[in-house]
């Protein structure tokens, strides 16, 4: 445990108070407070504040706070607070919001505001807003709002695409905004130039 530290790099059992470092830091338990790393932090339990990683943070269990990568971020359960990153934020639960330039994923479910320049990715979105430079994807069940030049969702659940291609493979509860829009539920809402269904018919 430590209340301030300074050095080049550090290996704790737990942290309360502030950890600096020129390489990295290594937190086997439980984070609580300010880390910075000039490259990597490590946390194997839960992690409350602020960290700063200029390469990656990683956290084992729930993070909440501020967390900033130069290019990674990753909590292995739930994250709440903000995770920003210039290549991807990870997280089983995101119910915070993720900022990067490439991607963010949540492997479990987003409950919160995923934004970047590429590909935001959740397995199932709870009242969810995905905002995209490329594509949105949930993969089961999507209730929210995502936003993308290209839209995926399993089963859109009280939810709205907004984009040039709309893709919803179940069933939709809610509306679909775009150039083409596709689903297999006949009775969904579509508002677009081209909207397909199953029962669609093409002809020249």
């Amino acid at each position: 445990t430590t209340h301030a530290s300074i050095g080049i790099m550090s290996s704790l059992k737990r942290m309360d108070g502030v950890n600096i470092n020129l390489i990295g830091s290594g937190i086997k338990e439980d984070m609580n407070g300010f880390m910075f790393s000039g490259l990597v932090s490590t946390t194997g339990g839960k992690a409350k504040g602020v960290q700063i990683g200029m390469l990656a943070n990683v956290v084992g269990n729930d993070a909440s706070g501020v967390m900033f990568g130069g290019m990674v971020n990753a909590s292995g359960k739930t994250t709440r607070g903000l995770q920003i990153a210039t290549i991807s934020n990870i997280a089983e639960d995101a119910a915070g919001v993720q900022l990067s330039a490439f991607s963010n994923i949540a492997s479990l479910r987003a409950s919160g505001t995923q934004i970047c320049g590429i590909m935001n990715i959740a397995r199932e979105m709870d009242r969810a807003v995905q905002i995209a430079g490329i594509a949105n994807v949930g993969m089961d069940s999507v209730s929210g709002v995502q936003i993308a030049p290209g839209n995926y969702a399993g089963t859109l659940n009280k939810g709205v695409q907004i984009g040039l291609l709309n893709l919803c493979g179940g069933e939709v509860k809610g509306v679909q905004v775009g150039i083409i829009n596709y689903s297999n539920d006949t009775t969904a809402h579509k508002i677009g130039l081209v909207n397909i269904n199953p029962q669609s018919r093409m002809q020249m």
